[in-house]
């Protein structure tokens, strides 16, 4: 029964499959050793799945495994992230920037190095390895760990940890760095804006002398607030309005909605829009 659930949404047929993920999330028990399946079956055949336009059984795995707060998929979709960055953004799309950073907090399961050995792999692409910084963030917003450690690795990418040549993370970098209140290492983010690693088109220098000069609890307060760093606790509404599922019966929602290319097809994000 559960493996007939999720054959029924292995690939899109342009139709939102609520109900069979309804089903899902109720046998929670008897469909995560599936859903880790269909992870690791992904990662072993991301050559082959990166060509199918419409294979998306490895999106509800991510999501449905966040929501559930499995750990076990953590180690799994660091794997993932760790393939040629080619397959990676053709079964991923803009998920690597806009959604990934939430579901890597979700089921961390304590193992940074993973995501350091990713952030610092030179041959992985630059917006991975940002979107793997995001994900520090994430898990400082949501307490899983210390800002002072995130800080203090950041320092090290700063002074050797990362090469010394502009891609979009040292971007990410900065970025993540600004949100963290980063006092201790404004030199650091200086040297690099003094080199040009950092495009100013992303964050400016400026950006991040405002940041100083506001209340540090203030700031920190603001980021575990902040509703981007948020966990995955609801699969359905995180996905439901991807345009992919609506195609030209609700075309009017894409005039409401962020889009993004996932595998060759529009993906939409829900801008206040309801049912």
């Amino acid at each position: 029964m559960v493996t007939k659930i999720l054959n029924e949404v292995e690939y899109n047929n342009g139709k939102f499959p609520r109900e069979i993920l309804r089903r899902a999330i109720a046998q929670r028990d008897e469909i995560i050793p599936e859903l880790l399946e269909i992870l690791k079956f992904t990662c072993e055949n991301a050559e082959t799945l990166a060509k199918k336009d419409n294979y998306l059984a490895h999106i509800y795995a991510m999501y449905l495994l966040a929501q559930f707060r499995e750990r076990r998929a953590y180690p799994l979709l660091t794997n993932l992230l760790n393939k040629p960055s080619k397959l990676v953004d053709s079964l991923l799309g803009n998920m690597v920037t806009e959604g990934l950073p939430n579901i890597m907090a979700s089921i961390y399961d304590g193992n940074v190095n993973l995501l350091h050995k990713i952030i610092e792999n030179e041959e992985i692409d630059g917006y991975i390895r940002g979107s793997v910084l995001y994900t520090l963030v994430a898990l400082v917003a949501q307490r899983r760990i210390e800002r002072e450690d995130v800080v203090e690795y950041f320092r090290e990418l700063f002074n050797g940890g990362l090469e010394r040549e502009y891609s979009h993370v040292w971007n990410a970098l900065v970025g993540c760095s600004n949100y963290l209140y980063p006092e201790e290492i404004i030199r650091d983010i200086k040297q690099a804006y003094d080199e040009e690693l950092v495009d100013l088109g992303y964050i400016e220098f400026e950006e991040i002398k405002n940041q100083l000069a506001q209340n540090k609890e203030i700031v920190l307060a603001e980021l575990y607030n902040n509703r981007n760093y948020r966990l995955i606790d609801d699969t359905i509404q995180e996905l439901e309005y991807w345009a992919c599922f609506y195609k030209k019966e609700n075309k009017r929602r894409l005039d409401h909605c962020d889009s993004l290319e996932l595998n060759g097809q529009l993906i939409m994000f829900q801008d206040g829009l309801k049912e």
